[in-house]
């Protein structure tokens, strides 16, 4: 009897281990994700809109495939990923660029990264703070406030 509880209990430990090992693997990718790398290839997309919040104008980048596969698909694909240059307002025209903001989606999450001027990560950023603005106020997969401009943007 010993023998079969001892079978069982190993077992057991071997199956929480097993669980362990793939959580481990979970974080560890969700923690590869943390931080995105700058699109050095964003303007090879689309500026499909450019908005004027106050001090700053932000003008907003999309690559061309994501927004047709949004305009077909109602949603946009794994690793579409949108691109914020942030410009001082300087009377209605552009003035220094102060940083960047990127989005990724990457499966139904976004993630958010924020870069100086020099394209150079910006760990003082909180970019939590980005996520839980768009998650708070939009509802469903996407959560990007320029969505309808996405859907609407003339494709050549």
């Amino acid at each position: 009897m010993k023998i079969l509880q001892y079978k069982k209990n190993s077992l057991c430990a071997l199956f929480v281990i097993f669980i362990l090992s793939l959580c481990g693997s979970v974080a560890q990718n969700f923690k590869g994700v943390k931080n995105l790398t700058f699109p050095q290839d964003y303007k090879n997309g689309v500026l499909y809109t450019s908005i004027t919040r106050g001090g700053v104008i932000e003008d907003i980048y999309a690559q061309e495939a994501d927004i047709l596969a949004l305009q077909k698909e109602g949603k946009l694909p794994e690793l579409a990923t949108i691109t914020m240059e942030e410009y001082a307002n300087n009377n209605g025209t552009h003035g220094n660029l102060n940083r960047y903001i990127i989005m990724q989606k990457h499966g139904k999450q976004w993630r958010f990264e924020a870069f100086n001027a020099d394209k150079s990560i910006n760990v003082k950023e909180n970019t939590t703070r980005c996520l839980n603005c768009h998650a708070s106020a939009i509802e469903g997969e996407d959560i990007v406030f320029t969505l309808d401009s996405l859907k609407k943007f003339p494709l050549r």
